[in-house]
Order: structure tokens, then C-alpha cells, then sequence
């Protein structure tokens, strides 16, 4: 069995937030990096009211770095917010169970 993979964001320079992408939920790896950390970065899904988004663990992101999570399926996005980060890549991949 092999693991699949979506981008998240691919090469941002701004503080936008990514375009909502569909995950299918499950044992999930966040892979992220960057040339240059200048802007707070955050995993969020959303809400069931359409609307809101939700910082998956409160977690921000400073570093490059892997980090695992067990999510539900649903919307994701990068919350990118303050300063300018350069080169910045994050991407889901599913682990599997066993």
C-alpha cells in the first residue's frame, strides 16, 4: 500500500491563506518548508457551519518540519498570516495504518 499526497501550498511568498483543499481524514503527515519563516503558519479545517476554520492542535508553524496527525475528513487550508515567507511548501500525505 502506498501513501497519497495533496498540496496544500506551493511556493507562497505572501501571507494569504491557501485555497481549500478536500482530505479524506485518516493518519496524515503535515510536510512543510520554506526558505524563509516570516509569517505565522497553521493547519485549519473547517468548521461543520460552513464558515468558520479551526487550528487543527493550536499549532503553528515556524520551521521546516513533518509533523503527524490523526484528522477528519473535511476541508484544510494554510492559514498564513504576518510578515512575508519565502518559498513556502506544505503538503499532506496519508500514513497508512499497520
Amino acid at each position: 500500500m502506498h501513501a497519497s499526497a495533496i498540496d496544500l501550498v506551493k511556493n507562497v511568498n505572501a501571507a494569504v491563506d491557501s485555497t481549500p483543499i478536500s482530505w479524506r481524514g485518516g493518519r496524515t503527515a503535515i510536510a512543510l518548508v520554506a526558505s524563509a519563516y516570516g509569517t505565522t503558519v497553521k493547519l485549519q479545517l473547517q468548521s461543520p457551519d460552513g464558515t468558520t476554520w479551526i487550528d487543527i492542535n493550536g499549532t503553528t508553524y515556524s520551521a521546516n518540519q513533518v509533523t503527524a496527525y490523526d484528522l477528519p475528513a473535511g476541508l484544510y487550508r494554510m492559514h498564513i498570516t504576518g510578515g512575508t515567507t519565502t518559498a513556502l511548501y506544505a503538503k499532506l500525505v496519508s500514513i497508512p495504518y499497520g
